[in-house]
């Protein structure tokens, strides 16, 4: 009887680990996607000003931030304040876009480890479960499946020996 529960618990948990091995490159690919989406706009907002700084500050954003900080019109060190805060976002988002820019589990550990935490919330909230069969998912999904069920079967030993060990007490 044990081995008959045994046998379908392990059915539950390759199925389980399978789907949601399918589903973590999904969520990667619309992750990225929504970082790619950023960054084209914010690099469209960035543009007025790069146009500005390649005319009158030899293409420094910098030097027009600093240019707008150091005059001394509230209104043009208040906008110092937006074109940095542009600026410091567009920079942010091409360093995820080049984080990303690596093979499926680097990308993967990047996004649920290190990645956007508001794009990361963004991608939660508005996530499509769908099933993308390339190789790559097909690969991480085994891959995953095999370590949670080598995992879940040394739990159950670990139990079972726990068990004798103290049965024999």
């Amino acid at each position: 009887m044990l081995s008959f529960l045994r046998s379908y618990l392990l059915i539950a948990v390759v199925s389980v680990s399978l789907l949601l091995g399918i589903q973590i490159p999904n969520f990667v690919d619309q992750y990225q996607k929504r970082i790619n989406a950023h960054q084209i706009e914010v690099s469209k907002n960035l543009a007025v000003f790069q146009i500005i700084a390649d005319q009158f500050h030899k293409g420094s954003i910098e030097s027009l931030i600093h240019k707008h900080e150091s005059s001394l019109d509230s209104t043009f060190q208040m906008e110092a304040n937006a074109i940095r805060s542009i600026y410091e976002r567009k920079k942010h988002f091409d360093l995820e876009a080049l984080a990303l820019q690596n093979n499926l589990w680097g990308r993967a550990w990047h996004v649920f480890l290190e990645g956007d935490a508001d794009v990361f919330e963004e991608t939660m909230n508005s996530y499509s479960a769908s099933i993308l069969l390339n190789k790559d998912a097909i690969v991480f999904a085994l891959v995953l499946a095999f370590g949670i069920v080598l995992f879940f079967d040394f739990l159950l030993y670990l139990l079972a020996y726990c068990g004798r060990s103290l049965a024999r007490t």
